[in-house]
């Protein structure tokens, strides 16, 4: 199920009309099922078991915070004064959940009409690299 609310009312229930069963189901949501699955096989896709899932929004803005300054700073590229991390944010959202490959993104964002198409572009494998250097995981960016 999507929610921890309703793996619980589905557990209560199989508890209740099956509790010979309860040792036999699974109860849980796809985002902890899958955060299992990847604790165990996770090695196949360079992601160790102690991987941190960043889900609160204020963590992905603190990444693309990251990003945006290692851009200024060790790549020397000047980004305006008006860019919004939010916005970037929500471009790079977008992307991972349509499950745009970083090497299509710059054609994509360009299609979009995203001002700064070819900065955001950048911003989207600089959140990926991140992300992976820091073995963290945002369930947004999995199917890329």
């Amino acid at each position: 199920t999507f929610t921890n609310k309703a793996a619980s009312e589905m557990r209560g229930r199989v508890e209740t009309l099956a509790p010979e069963f309860m040792e036999r189901v699974r109860l849980t949501t796809f985002h902890s099922y899958a955060a299992e699955i990847l604790q165990q096989y996770g090695s196949y896709v360079d992601v160790r078991p102690d991987f941190k899932i960043l889900s609160d929004e204020r963590d992905r803005l603190a990444v693309v915070k990251d990003a945006m300054n290692k851009l200024r700073k060790d790549l020397q590229i000047p980004l305006p004064y008006e860019f919004d991390e939010r916005k970037v944010l929500g471009y790079i959202t977008r992307m991972a959940e349509a499950s745009i490959p970083i090497a299509e993104s710059e054609g994509r964002l360009h299609g979009m009409n995203v001002p700064e198409y070819e900065l955001v572009a950048k911003l989207y494998q600089e959140y990926h690299n991140i992300l992976r250097s820091r073995n963290a995981l945002d369930f947004r960016f999995l199917k890329c």
